[in-house]
């Protein structure tokens, strides 16, 4: 494992390891066992969530200060309880009463099952390139899909924010059978993408690549697992040169 694998799985290594398969946990011990810089990296993340641990513990707490808060609680409990009980009975007996009196004097049909409803609910998510930049733009979000790669997007599963060293940037979530791979979008405002190169590094049951975009306004992280990256392109990539 190298450097930037390394510090890329901190952040999943970070509060609870469990959220690292063994064997990425186990590689990562072994890179920070032997590389000093990601190890002080790492120490130094450690010792401040644990400051920060203390400095929330060692707030003093009054006395009796818990016996009060849940006793007022349970009375504001109480009163929204009997308040609620009263509105749900009157609503509920006006529910009754216009409900029955509709049936009684309308008796309406039974409603037609129209299946196209299902199919414009679930087809949602973007299908191509062009549709998840429109989704950015909808959302104020200066992010652009990847062209460089031709990416299956029927296989996109979804698209939300995520840490990427610090800084919350857009992902795109793809799925395939038991692969999975995630893209980070990186803007060349906020990171220095002329420090990216190709080459493909692995983990474990991680692999990662990046690449910068044409235009190098932006850079993409791909991490997949599961898979040959080849599973989620419409084509295969074209050889490096």
């Amino acid at each position: 494992m190298d450097c930037r694998t390394a510090r890329l799985l901190l952040d999943f290594a970070r509060p609870r390891p469990a959220e690292l398969e063994p064997a990425d946990r186990a590689d990562l011990d072994g890179h920070l066992a032997d590389c000093l810089d990601c190890s002080a990296v790492f120490r130094a993340e450690r010792r401040a969530d644990e400051a920060i641990g203390r400095a929330l513990r060692d707030v003093p707490v009054p006395d009796g200060l818990r016996g009060r808060i849940l006793d007022c609680l349970a009375a504001q409990r109480d009163r929204w309880y009997q308040r609620r009980l009263i509105r749900l009975g009157v609503a509920a007996a006006a529910v009754v009463l216009v409900g029955w009196g509709a049936w009684t004097w309308l008796r309406p049909s039974p409603m037609d099952v129209n299946l196209d409803l299902f199919a414009e609910a679930v087809n949602v998510l973007p299908a191509s390139a062009e549709e998840v930049d429109a989704a950015f733009r909808e959302s104020h979000v200066f992010a652009r899909a990847p062209r460089e790669l031709e990416f299956n997007f029927a296989l996109l599963a979804r698209i939300v924010r995520a840490d990427f060293q610090g800084r919350l940037v857009p992902v795109l979530e793809f799925r395939h059978g038991i692969s999975d791979a995630w893209v980070y979008i990186l803007d060349a405002r906020h990171f220095n993408i002329d420090t990216i190169d190709i080459q493909r590094r692995g983990s474990g049951r991680f692999t990662v690549e990046a690449f910068p975009s044409h235009d190098r306004q932006f850079a993409y992280v791909i991490v997949y697992r599961g898979g040959p990256l080849e599973a989620f392109l419409r084509r295969s990539r074209p050889p490096a040169t």
